[in-house]
């Protein structure tokens, strides 16, 4: 049982030492497919348009341009602009990523390979020399087994003289015809056969006591502990081979934390790209913009004298990619005309809402995730599309006086105006004459509501009599 206890750890070992050696294959090739990497990369890397070989991007699928390589720096009317200095920004993070793999690669190799490499000879030095000791220690066993199967062979020829001496005797005693003499010589001879044989009975008790402490001495000691040796010796490798894999596993951690970092970077890059501000750039610098009002171009904040209203208030045009502007709002009743600012001390207006054919529509809280918001809905200057503008005040107090400057001036019919209290024949609303504006008259409507939230109790009776007692639209 001990020398097949013996085998098997020997085959355990053997092959865990294997399995180590093709961890340690893989953890090498990793480490070249890494700089394999590393090196394609920087090759084929692209080139942002603020370096040296400005405005290619270069690599396996060809050259791609950014932008026109025969404009300078200074001349491109993209430079500065959120979107493509994003872009500039992503060519020069995907030349530190390919350092990264390359920073990697060599963590892996210093921290994980070479020991491991180093522990795995440290393996076969000495599952070798536990080989060796086992084999030395059966040998000796096998030796010992030698010599009492030779003292057993000694002992058994010895007793077959003696019985042959004993034979020859007795018959030598009932023969009369031999001498006195002769019998004498076998008489001597099966005595000394008999004292051989004692002696040889001696060796191999001598013989069988040695092998008895031998095989007591090899199941009991010798192999046991050279067993458990290997076995200690097979616990301590696989807590190293632990320790490696975690080694690896933290280097993995801290690669893709790395990369996250750097993909985290770029996505909040990409929601700081601002469309609208690029747009604008586009709008100031590079096309001469033809307006329904070209002066308006020219005003500025401070030659807005006695706006109805000013104040500055959150915007967002749209209602999904759009984000929220804090900006400077200056409403000319006079004008009806909602010019919109960057700030009190603005030159030329970021853009102008004509509220002659709008509506002014609040907005619950839920809509938007933000409070005290409202929308205005508003021709094109062409009054080609209908565009949408979502407001929202510091206050409830600044959204109702707001919408309630906007409504006085921008119903779509005199009815309309009505009911909320305002007069059709004013200087300034005279165009909700019925008919004028285009808009088709609703004289009732269906409301089916699907989910409210945070809707305050009313009492129904009150709403109802409130409804029967309104001016019917």
């Amino acid at each position: 049982m001990a020398k097949l206890s013996f085998d098997a750890i020997c085959q355990y070992s053997e092959d865990s030492i294997r399995q180590c050696r093709e961890l340690a294959h893989y953890f090498k090739r990793r480490c070249q497919h890494e700089l394999e990497f590393y090196k394609t990369a920087t090759k084929n890397a692209p080139v942002a348009s603020g370096s040296k070989g400005k405005g290619t991007v270069s690599g396996s699928l060809g050259t791609t341009p950014l932008q026109p390589a025969n404009v300078a720096e200074h001349d491109s009317p993209t430079q500065g602009t959120s979107l493509w200095s994003f872009v500039d920004t992503m060519c020069s993070q995907y030349t530190k990523t390919a350092q990264l793999h390359r920073v990697w690669a060599i963590h892996l190799a210093t921290t994980v390979l070479e020991p491991l490499q180093t522990d795995i000879r440290g393996f076969e030095v000495a599952l070798k020399a536990h080989v060796e000791r086992g084999a030395g220690y059966t040998k000796s066993l096998q030796d010992v087994y030698t010599s009492l199967k030779r003292a057993k062979a000694v002992y058994d020829g010895c007793q077959s003289a003696v019985i042959e001496a004993g034979s020859a005797l007795q018959k030598a005693r009932q023969n009369p015809n031999v001498r006195e003499k002769d019998l004498e010589k076998i008489s001597q001879k099966a005595v000394a056969l008999q004292e051989k044989s004692q002696m040889a009975a001696d060796a191999l008790q001598v013989c069988q006591d040695i092998c008895n402490v031998a095989q007591e001495d090899y199941y009991n000691s010798l192999m046991p502990s050279l067993i458990e040796e290997m076995r200690q010796k097979e616990e301590d490798r696989c807590y190293a081979i632990k320790r490696f894999l975690t080694l690896y596993n933290d280097l993995e951690k801290q690669f893709a934390d790395a990369r996250m970092t750097l993909h985290e970077m770029s996505g909040d890059q990409i929601q700081q790209i601002d469309i609208e501000e690029d747009l604008d750039v586009l709008r100031k610098e590079t096309i001469a913009v033809v307006h329904e009002d070209r002066a308006q171009d020219a005003v500025s904040v401070a030659s807005l004298l006695n706006p109805l209203k000013s104040g500055r208030m959150l915007v967002k045009s749209g209602e999904v990619l759009a984000s929220w502007k804090n900006r400077y709002f200056c409403f000319m009743h006079m004008e009806r005309r909602l010019y919109i600012f960057d700030g009190e001390d603005a030159l030329c207006p970021r853009d102008v809402i004509s509220i002659t054919n709008a509506s002014i529509h609040a907005l619950h809280p839920s809509y938007f995730g933000k409070p005290h918001a409202f929308q205005i809905i508003y021709d094109s200057p062409d009054k080609s599309t209908r565009h949408v503008a979502n407001l929202a005040a510091e206050s409830a107090t600044e959204t109702d006086c707001w919408m309630e400057h906007l409504r006085k001036y921008t119903y779509c019919c005199a009815t309309c105006a009505a009911s909320f209290g305002y007069r059709q024949e004013t200087q300034f609303n005279s165009h909700l004459v019925a008919g004028e504006s285009g808009f088709r008259p609703v004289r009732s409507f269906q409301l089916m509501i699907g989910e409210i939230k945070d809707l305050p109790t009313f009492n129904v009776a009150g709403l109802r009599n409130r409804l029967a007692t309104s001016p019917s639209t």
